[in-house]
């Protein structure tokens, strides 16, 4: 019974992937992608980002035990990668054990590839570079943790480790800083910035999922508790807030309007666009179940 607890527990953990996604025909539609209960939707729209209807979905199974997804952000080349975790049970002895995996999806085809397979350690929150050539995840082996780098296509890796590090959130629009969560020393959630050239990490404030706008000047966070969207310009120091029931950032429209995941009420989600000039925010999808991430594409 223990065990079964420690697999349960280890599975909540694990049932984090982030699924990287641009369609090559994003130029002409508007697109929102969000996770729901191992699902993808895809919902789009000709005209404006308030008037989407769905156009499609993915059921992502493949017959695991236990197999699990959630999360989801956007990249780049067309391409889906995603984070699953299953439970192995050995032929010989029965034993169990937790194995992790970076995913490569074809949207048009909806097959996954594995690209890279861990069970002594795990790879989480995997996140496409603008420019499709490099995966950022976390990794987590024991009580340790680590911002691993896979280049591609050779799929090598090069950690970074880092005390207490988070999930990946974003990378910077020219692909040379990637935005993290990690915790601070008395448990709260601090925003880090790690930068390629110099394979530094810095601590740019408190908060959680840091998320760049286009230009980098701007930086959104959520609070602690996830009731404040709050808008840091980085050269200024200037802040401004919005209050909500914040799950999670998903992008940038433009310097302006930030996509979120909100909370409406037990296991019921929704995705907002939000003016940060206003502080209004307009419902553009709803779901019946939770919204394990989403990302966005604009004409």
């Amino acid at each position: 019974m223990q065990a079964v607890k420690l697999i349960r527990r280890s599975l909540l953990v694990l049932t984090s992937v982030i699924v990287s996604c641009a369609k090559a025909d994003a130029a002409t539609m508007n697109r929102l992608v969000y996770l729901s209960q191992n699902t993808i939707y895809v919902l789009g729209s000709a005209s404006s980002m308030v008037d989407l209807v769905e156009i499609d979905r993915w059921r992502l199974r493949r017959g695991k035990v236990g197999e699990s997804y959630a999360g989801l952000s956007c990249g780049g080349r067309g391409e889906v990668i995603t984070h699953a975790s299953y439970i192995a049970i050995s032929e010989s002895s029965n034993a169990r054990s937790i194995v992790s995996e970076v995913l490569s999806g074809d949207w048009d085809t909806k097959q996954l590839t594995t690209l890279v397979e861990s069970s002594g350690s795990t790879l989480l929150f995997p996140v496409l570079s603008p420019n499709g050539l490099i995966i950022a995840a976390l990794e987590q082996k024991g009580h340790t943790t680590a911002l691993v780098l896979i280049n591609r296509p050779d799929l090598q890796r090069k950690a970074y480790p880092f005390a207490n590090l988070g999930s990946p959130n974003a990378w910077s629009s020219n692909g040379q800083h990637v935005y993290l969560t990690a915790l601070g020393t008395r448990g709260e959630a601090r925003s880090v910035r790690f930068d390629l050239h110099t394979s530094r990490f810095e601590d740019i404030g408190s908060g959680h999922t840091p998320t760049p706008s286009p230009s980098g000047i701007l930086l959104a966070v959520l609070s602690e508790d996830r009731s404040q969207l709050r808008i840091r310009n980085l050269k200024t120091g200037a802040m401004s807030t919005v209050h909500g029931f914040f799950r999670a950032i998903v992008s940038w429209v433009d310097e302006g309007t930030v996509i979120t995941i909100n909370s409406r009420g037990p296991y019921q989600d929704s995705i907002a666009m939000t003016s940060i000039g206003s502080g209004r925010s307009t419902e553009i999808a709803l779901s019946f179940a939770e919204i394990d991430g989403a990302c966005a594409s604009f004409r």
